[in-house]
This record gives structure tokens, sequence and C-alpha cells, in this order.
């Protein structure tokens, strides 16, 4: 908004954006009371925050590119990944 006040500035365009940041925070006591240890979090974490590369399928004529996006978006989502 301050921007548009500038003379000569008629638009303003947001480019990119701000990249969120997730840490995760282990409690020890409890990782040793299911026997878990930390580089199984550690692994569980990163194979779930990942994309898979895709594909072209062709249907009907058309084709269709296929990719698995996996990137975390909330904590709730890291909350669902499995450990154990």
């Amino acid at each position: 908004p301050a921007l548009t006040a500038v003379p000569g500035v008629s638009e303003i365009a947001t480019l990119g954006g701000f990249e969120k940041q997730y840490q995760v925070e282990v409690d020890p006591a409890k990782l040793l009371a299911y026997g878990i240890p930390v580089d199984r979090v550690i692994r569980a974490v990163r194979q779930s925050n990942q994309d898979v590369g895709g594909r072209v399928l062709e249907m009907g004529g058309s084709e269709y590119v296929v990719q698995g996006v996996g990137r975390f978006d909330s904590l709730e989502s890291i909350r669902a990944v499995p450990v154990g």
C-alpha cells in the first residue's frame, strides 16, 4: 500500500514469497520409551517431504503430466508422518 502512493508507481506485483520452515523438536524420553532412534525420525520426515518425478500419460489423444507433490504444507501434515 505505501509503494502505490509513490508518484509514478502504477502497480505493484508480488513475485515469489517466503518459504515456510518447520522445526521438529523431539522428546528424547519418549523416543527412548518407544525404542525409536532419532535417526529414524529424521529419515521419516525427509522421506515424507519430497516431490516425486512424474511422467506423461497419453489418453484419448491428449497428454497429461502426472507428478506427485509431497511437500509439507502444515504442522498437521508433519504430525501425521508415521515413524514406527
